[in-house]
């Protein structure tokens, strides 16, 4: 395709016109080790503006849902009944727990969004597996029955335990709690800004400089697993509330 373009290119040459550099990238697809991705979102040409991402840039006002939940259906091209009921469920949190900064909304969406396999709703660990193996599965897990649950899975008693003085909710004798929306919401948010376990990583870490490195920040929740992918979704995320 390059080729055929530079073509059609010399042949105006020849003829005497000179073609504006007025193309607009749409896609660039991000290199695995591009180590922060909201570099590798779309770049307007020639028309002097220069994103600049900020740790401290607020809203004056908490984002309305309705444009967040335009966001997520724009940048995924769908957001079902039940997902646009779960996603509520995220907002209020972030409202609850004051998360104005849409460096940090964005990729909490975005986590929440793969975590869930896009359903918005909070799942048990394995669930993709399908039952009755997945209930097999987590029964031989060596610290059952606090397997993962909710937005992004919590696991091990002592992580149950943290968050039931967090939330003063007990999920230690009844964990299955963690499954509750409005729990498993606030779970999400606040592991995401306090650790989901003592000493573990938090979006702060990785919000710092001009850039946020959302590619880095997946270690706050599982290692680099998945780490470019749900980059690209804050990424996408971001530029809708911002931009859109």
């Amino acid at each position: 395709m390059r080729k055929l373009f530079t073509f059609f290119t010399y042949l105006l040459r020849q003829l005497g016109f000179k073609p504006k550099k007025t193309f607009v990238r749409i896609s660039q697809q991000p290199s695995p080790s591009a180590p922060h991705v909201p570099k590798l979102r779309r770049k307007i040409e020639n028309t002097g503006v220069k994103p600049n991402i900020s740790q401290d840039e607020k809203v004056d006002e908490f984002i309305p849902f309705e444009k967040i939940a335009e966001v997520i259906r724009r940048s995924f091209l769908h957001l079902p009944p039940n997902a646009e009921r779960g996603l509520r469920q995220v907002y209020e949190a972030l409202k609850r727990h004051e998360v104005s900064d849409i460096g940090y909304i964005a990729y909490i969406l975005a986590t929440a969004w793969h975590e869930t396999n896009q359903t918005m709703l909070p799942v048990k660990e394995a669930y993709f597996i399908g039952e009755p193996r997945a209930s097999r599965y987590r029964e031989k897990l060596p610290y059952y029955p606090y397997y993962g649950r909710g937005f992004a899975q919590i696991t091990q008693r002592a992580n149950y335990e943290r968050f039931s003085e967090l939330l003063d909710v007990d999920l230690v004798d009844n964990p299955d709690l963690a499954l509750e929306p409005d729990i498993a919401s606030d779970i999400l948010v606040i592991g995401m800004l306090k650790g989901f376990s003592p000493g573990a990583p938090v979006l702060e870490d990785f919000m710092r400089g001009k850039y946020p490195d959302w590619h880095s920040a997946r270690k706050i929740v599982n290692g680099t697993d998945s780490a470019k992918l749900i980059a690209i979704y804050a990424a996408r995320i971001y530029d809708g509330l911002r931009y859109g």
